[in-house]
């Protein structure tokens, strides 16, 4: 049972250690196996000490490899563009084609992301027909390039250059 829960090469970082030693609260190692007989995780710790740790007795959990904290952020970040999305989704059904990009977008350091998923995720809304999307999605996009990449002060005459360019499409 042991061995499933925490095969070899499993990281982990203690949080209480019963015992004194090497091996203190926040020191992280590599699970290097499981002794059967005692019921024990073998360790070696990132400090360069082997010790075991006793599940129940010991307090530790378990920390994510790069791999899965990659997919972790991946699925963080769908999940933000999948709400940003929804949100426009019932304004635009509700006939709102202007949006405040600040209040849809809390954490800015995601605004390339947004641009390029963001059509395919409204697109898969049922009800939202491809004419709402590109009436509200052009704007959309040209809003986030203006406050992305112009100073406030030039952002009027940027946006009548944008609706000029997207009138003579």
């Amino acid at each position: 049972m042991l061995q499933k829960k925490y095969p070899a090469g499993m990281r982990i970082c203690c949080d209480i250690s019963q015992e004194t030693g090497s091996v203190k609260a926040g020191c992280q190692g590599t699970v290097i196996g499981i002794d059967k007989n005692n019921g024990q995780i073998m360790m070696y710790w990132d400090n360069g000490s082997f010790r075991s740790l006793t599940p129940g007795k010991d307090g530790f959990h378990t920390l994510l490899s790069e791999q899965e904290a990659e997919v972790s952020a991946e699925k963080r970040l769908h999940t933000k563009l999948l709400n940003v999305a929804t949100d426009i989704a019932i304004r635009a059904e509700e006939g709102e084609t202007s949006f405040d990009i600040d209040e849809l977008l809390e954490e800015k350091d995601f605004r390339r992301e947004l641009i390029d998923t963001l059509s395919e995720m409204v697109r898969s809304f049922p009800g939202v027909e491809n004419a709402a999307v590109h009436d509200i999605g052009i704007p959309f996009q040209n809003t986030l390039d203006i406050t992305a990449t112009v100073p406030d002060e030039d952002q009027s005459e940027s946006q009548d250059e944008i609706e000029q360019q997207d009138m003579s499409m």
